[in-house]
């Protein structure tokens, strides 16, 4: 059987190679003391022709073979030469097939089994630049350390601390990011993933996250409300100022074509709401009048922005209007005006204990401690940051009130 393997060829090696069987062909030949065989195999297998994940178990079945052996026990120098030999010869046909760079996770891999047959075969310098290359820095130092090399055994230490130091600011950024984000406090998740570096980021994986909470927080001074029941309706939320205008940026957008981009601002002045004409081309009108200045909103008035768009003014209480649109594209308006927080419960039928804070650059739901309430699913705190999409409920002892945030 010994004479058959010593006529071992290229092409029965690639043949055992293409069904699964290298590994086993190694391990014989080693059992068989086949070594010039052996050699032809690792040869042959550190050419492209034979499939990586080939070489590799070969690899280590012959030093799973060697081993075994009870040579492998013996103290003759020249029989631990000739094993050192295979076991070197079957690392360096490995890493032969992974000079490239970069190296994906499993080639990593690879290239670390090298090194530990280079070490094994007793050469800790091959194997600590194999190490190194596989981002095995502990085993890379030590195999530094056996050469005597104190400068690169030190540079692998110093970015194993590196690496640990930063495993520990993604850990602290993920933490703070989800305590954050379960108090309600959004804004400030979204403050601290922008103050993070990017490469922190990247790390953390919270790319997804800071992009989310960039483009659904509702920030400024408007946001835009839905409810289904009683009835399907929309309610614009503003905090004054709140211009009024057709700029989408506005606090109060509008349609009308007539209206200029930024047509009119209301504003908390002494405690009542003020309205004044912000530049506007066509001007803003009240009882006929063109605005000059600042004019107090008061209850059951109407102004106009332009030619077509009417708004009804109604005044419940001191810092607080409801608009009402009465004709063309913004019929259908419908906004609440304040100085301060919303109390939802002058608005719906089943807010009492709510209310909608519009004053800290961002939308906010605060809660009475008596009441529950879930946004998204989750219940909040005393307060919760909003994010478009998110749905409010408020739940009532036989009912909640539902509300979803469109705009």
């Amino acid at each position: 059987m010994a004479e058959e393997l010593l006529l071992l060829s290229p092409a029965q090696i690639e043949a055992a190679a293409n069904v699964g069987r290298l590994a086993r062909l190694a391990e014989r030949l080693v059992e068989e003391r086949s070594w010039s065989s052996v050699d032809m195999l690792l040869a042959h297998a550190s050419l492209d022709v034979v499939p990586l994940d080939e070489l590799a178990a070969a690899a280590r079945a012959i030093d799973r073979a060697l081993a075994r052996m009870p040579e492998a026990r013996s103290r003759r120098a020249s029989i631990q030469k000739e094993i050192s030999t295979l076991r070197a010869m079957a690392g360096a046909a490995l890493a032969k097939r992974l000079r490239h760079d970069p190296l994906a996770a499993d080639e990593r891999d690879l290239l670390a089994l090298a090194a530990e047959l280079l070490l094994a075969a007793g050469d800790p310098r091959e194997a600590a630049r194999l190490f190194e290359r596989s981002g095995e820095d502990l085993r890379a130092a030590d195999a530094y350390g056996a050469t005597g090399d104190l400068e690169r055994m030190e540079a692998c230490h110093q970015r194993i601390d590196e690496r640990r130091g930063a495993t520990r600011a993604v850990s602290e950024l993920s933490r703070k990011v989800e305590g954050l984000i379960e108090s309600g406090d959004r804004l400030a998740a979204l403050l601290l993933l922008e103050a993070a570096p990017q490469p922190l980021l990247e790390a953390s994986g919270m790319n997804t996250t800071r992009t989310d909470l960039a483009v659904r927080l509702r920030r400024g001074r408007g946001i835009t409300l839905k409810v289904q029941h009683p009835e399907p309706r929309t309610l614009r939320f503003a905090g004054a100022p709140a211009v009024l205008g057709r700029d989408p940026a506005c606090e109060l957008p509008l349609r009308d074509p007539g209206v200029s981009r930024r047509h009119a601002v209301i504003i908390a002045d002494g405690g009542r709401m003020v309205v004044e004409d912000a530049g506007s081309k066509a001007g803003t009108t009240m009882a006929g009048a063109r605005l000059m200045g600042r004019v107090p909103l008061g209850h059951d008035m109407e102004i106009s922005l332009g030619r077509l768009c009417r708004l009804t003014v109604t005044c419940n209480r001191p810092g607080l209007v409801r608009l009402e649109g009465q004709t063309g594209l913004d019929r259908a308006f419908k906004a609440i005006v304040a100085e301060g927080s919303v109390d939802l419960a002058e608005v719906f039928d089943g807010g009492a204990g709510v209310s909608l804070n519009l004053d800290g650059g961002v939308a906010r739901l605060e809660r009475l401690a008596s009441q529950l309430v879930r946004v998204s699913g989750r219940f909040i705190g005393r307060s919760c940051d909003l994010l478009l999409g998110d749905t409010i409920e408020i739940l009532g002892e036989n009912e909640a009130m539902t509300l979803e945030v469109v705009a």
